[in-house]
């Protein structure tokens, strides 16, 4: 199986996707009608096999249709899983939908609501198991030295060092480094050979599916001394970026006869935003009705902690640079920074009152920013939002710090759920700030909100 080579694994891998999702999609529909008929209905299933076996592969059609369309059998190997499952899971809905369709104009028979509302989950629990399978299938037929894809370095910099790192500690990528021009003097990585001469007389003689280029600031030869003879042989080239300049996803557009590049653009489609803001508006309904006690108990407590308002507003910014007022409970005293100007809360805070340290600890003082969801100046999820006087400082030392106003402002957030809140390192942070924007989707707020409820309210960095 080791021997076999990458263009016939690519055909096998393919073929065997076809089959699985075709399977899966098979199981679903006759899973759904068993279900609908002799279950439900206590019917004879086999009474209706006609229209079953009719409609089968209309499903199958539409559904690997669909699934070619949304590029499922053209993923690379550094596409991730969650990627994956958000598409395979689009592309379900899509096969559905078009089912719907195209039932009610070949056959109106055929058409069973019912049938189709049970195949709609069957369907997607079906493919992402289908999924997991191949996935795994793949895993183990890697490390056995099927479809491994043999890639040769091109130049230096810590981008490339990041790159071997991450294709070492994940073998199911099947990714094999075989050779090296223009290494680091001090090559760490003695076991990939270090080629001289010609890179074509070399890809001539050997098997090389990509070249990798760094085009980092550590790199002796730059892109443009040796494009001209990557270009000509004919091999597919990944420039690995040294995000000098571009943090988030870029994006590549073409107009006429000139290459453009997208860089620090937000790819979020306005679907996604709808649904983004539908989501916050239906939780800070929501969180108000669960919290509603806490308006009642909190005022009191304020009130009998120190003199001062019950709520705090404090300037913040979120999305393109905007400023609003935030709100919280308030937790400190009136005159917490007539000295120290604005600064982070520090761990056993003087300034902190006796009820608001508690409040702190529990995340209960950030009850009030559903008002901020609900007016549209938050979000559930996303960066939390700074303080402009302390944002000035920020961005002079932080390379893409404002990258993160690209998105609104969150209550809680991606870094936060993975302990970088408080007074942590500013860079960490932004760091998973930046991540949650490139890879973000309606799963992966799903996932920081989960996360928060199980380690976001209280945690050791919040004070």
């Amino acid at each position: 199986m080791g021997n076999m080579n990458n263009s016939r694994a690519r055909k096998v891998v393919y073929t065997l996707r076809i089959i699985t999702d075709t399977s899966m999609v098979l199981f679903a529909w006759f899973a759904s009608t068993i279900i609908r008929f002799e279950l439900i209905d206590n019917q004879n299933y086999k009474s209706h096999l006609p229209d079953i076996l009719f409609s089968a592969p209309v499903l199958v059609i539409l559904s690997l249709y669909f699934f070619h369309a949304n590029g499922l059998y053209s993923l690379n190997r550094y596409t991730s899983w969650a990627k994956e499952m958000q598409t395979v899971i689009k592309s379900a809905f899509q096969s559905f939908m078009g089912s719907v369709l195209a039932f009610y104009f070949i056959r109106y028979s055929l058409f069973s609501r019912l049938t189709l509302v049970i195949f709609i989950p069957i369907l997607i629990i079906s493919l992402i198991a289908g999924r997991i399978l191949m996935h795994n299938t793949l895993l183990r037929w890697r490390k056995r030295g099927f479809n491994i894809k043999k890639v040769l370095l091109i130049g230096r910099g810590k981008e490339i060092d990041t790159y071997l790192e991450l294709i070492k500690n994940q073998p199911e990528l099947g990714v094999k480094a075989v050779g090296w021009y223009d290494p680091p003097s001090e090559n760490i990585h003695e076991d990939i050979p270090i080629i001289n001469g010609s890179l074509a007389e070399y890809i001539a003689h050997n098997t090389v599916d990509t070249l990798i280029v760094c085009s980092g600031k550590d790199t002796a030869v730059s892109v443009h001394d040796y494009q001209d003879e990557i270009y000509n042989l004919l091999v597919p080239v990944i420039i690995l970026s040294d995000r000098q300049y571009d943090f988030l996803n870029v994006y590549v557009d073409n107009l006429n006869d000139l290459t453009l590049f997208h860089q620090n653009r937000v790819n979020h489609n306005m679907t996604d935003r709808l649904l983004k803001r539908f989501i916050d508006i239906i939780s800070s309904l929501t969180a108000f009705i669960i919290f509603s006690p806490f308006f009642l108990i909190c005022p009191v407590l304020v009130k009998l902690s120190s003199k001062g308002p019950i709520f705090y507003g404090q300037k913040r910014m979120t999305r393109d640079g905007k400023i609003f007022t935030m709100y919280k409970f308030r937790s400190m005293r009136t005159d917490a920074e007539e000295k120290t100007g604005a600064v982070w809360a520090q761990k056993n805070d003087s300034r902190t009152t006796w009820i608001g340290s508690l409040m702190r600890k529990t995340s209960i003082d950030e009850i009030p920013q559903f008002w901020n969801i609900l007016k549209g100046e938050m979000s559930l999820v996303g960066p939390r939002p700074e303080r402009p006087e302390l944002i000035e400082g920020f961005k002079e030392k932080i390379p893409g710090y404002m990258i993160r106003h690209k998105v609104k402002a969150g209550l809680t957030g991606w870094a936060q759920v993975n302990g970088w809140r408080g007074d942590t390192s500013l860079y960490k942070r932004i760091e998973y700030d930046i991540e949650y924007i490139n890879e973000w989707s309606i799963w992966f707020d799903v996932k920081v909100i989960f996360l928060t409820l199980f380690k976001g309210f209280i945690h050791k960095n919040a004070y």
